[in-house]
């Protein structure tokens, strides 16, 4: 089967799309840390956008870094039982196991399911999900 000519150039234009969110995003990030501060809510959640959109680009030490920033000030404030908190930690734990630390995403879930247990409860998807990971073998 041939391939229509324009179709073979989504990736590519799917890739400059994804790199030019990630320039963007670097931006806004830089500007929010200059004037509203590092560890200000609003700059700590842009770090978590700006995570995902270097995992989408597969930039994944940024995207580890970006996730790391942010869980770090998240955990200062409001702290470690806040669901923010606990979602970028679970987030970290996930890039870890994405740029193929399996071992140090495991003993992040594992620290991570009480803290889950004890947020959303037993039965919430969240906690099933962390379950469910810690369940699978390791890659």
């Amino acid at each position: 089967m041939v391939c229509p000519p324009g179709l073979v150039d989504v990736p590519r234009r799917a890739a400059h799309f994804v790199g030019r969110a990630e320039e963007g995003a670097l931006l806004v990030v830089e500007d929010m840390v200059r004037v509203l501060g590092e560890g200000d809510r609003q700059t700590l959640e842009a770090f978590v956008e700006l995570s995902a959109i270097h995992r989408s680009a597969y930039r994944t030490l940024d995207a580890v870094r970006a996730c790391s920033r942010a869980e770090a000030g998240l955990s200062a404030e409001p702290g470690e039982d806040h669901p923010e908190t606990l979602m970028a930690g679970l987030n970290l734990a996930d890039l870890y196991g994405f740029a193929g630390q399996a071992e140090r995403a495991r003993v992040d879930f594992e620290e991570l399911l009480p803290v889950c247990v004890r947020v959303f409860g037993e039965h919430h998807p969240v906690t099933v999900s962390v379950v469910k990971s810690l369940a699978e073998p390791p890659s």
